[in-house]
C-alpha cells in the first residue's frame, strides 16, 4: 500500500506558483512549475506527472520535496555546478616548471613528471603532466592569433568547382 501524501504546500504559494506558471517562458523553469502545479491538483501520481513531463519519477520527487521544504525558492534554486578539484600543482611550481620547459631542460612529459615527483613531491599521473604542460604553453603564448583572410572573399582560393564541375577559368 502505497503512503499517504503529505501536505505538498505548507509555505502556501500555491497561488504564486499558478501565476509564475503563466508568464513564465519554456524552460527548466516553467517544467518544475508545471509539475508542482499537476501535484497541488492532487489528480495524479509522481509516474503520472513523470510521464506527462517526460521525465524519471524519481525527479518529480525531488521537485516536489523541494517545494515542500523550501517553497518557490526551493524548487527554482538551480545549484551551480562546480569547476572540479583544486590543481595539486602550486603557482610556485607551475612557474618552475614552466621555466624549465622554456629552457628545454625538460624535453618529454616523462622527465616533467620525474622532476615535480623529485623537486615538487608531486606524484601525478602522465596525463595529469601534459594538462600542466598544456596550460603553461596557454600562459606563456598568451591569447591565440587571429587568422588571416586568404582569398578575395575570406575564404582559401578555390582550386576545383564544386562536386566535380571544373572552376571557371578566367581568360
Amino acid at each position: 500500500m502505497a503512503r499517504p501524501r503529505g501536505d505538498l504546500d505548507p509555505h502556501g504559494q500555491a497561488a504564486q506558483v499558478l501565476q509564475r506558471l503563466k508568464r513564465e517562458p519554456a524552460g527548466w523553469q516553467r517544467e518544475r512549475l508545471l509539475a508542482v502545479k499537476l501535484g497541488l491538483e492532487g489528480q495524479l501520481t509522481l509516474e503520472e506527472i513523470a510521464t506527462h513531463l517526460g521525465r524519471a519519477r524519481s525527479c518529480i520527487q525531488r521537485w516536489l520535496e523541494r517545494f515542500r521544504a523550501d517553497g518557490l525558492d526551493g524548487l527554482l534554486h538551480r545549484p551551480e555546478g562546480g569547476k572540479g578539484p583544486a590543481s595539486a600543482l602550486s603557482p610556485e611550481l607551475a612557474r618552475a616548471l614552466n621555466q624549465k620547459v622554456e629552457a628545454r631542460e625538460l624535453r618529454r612529459a616523462a622527465d616533467a613528471q620525474r622532476w615535480l615527483r623529485e623537486e615538487g613531491g608531486l606524484s601525478v599521473k602522465l596525463a595529469t603532466v601534459y594538462k600542466y604542460l598544456k596550460n603553461s604553453r596557454r600562459a606563456a603564448e598568451g591569447p591565440a592569433p587571429v587568422p588571416r583572410k586568404k582569398g578575395p572573399r575570406g575564404g582559401r582560393k578555390r582550386r576545383a568547382g564544386l562536386r566535380g564541375v571544373p572552376a571557371r577559368r578566367d581568360g
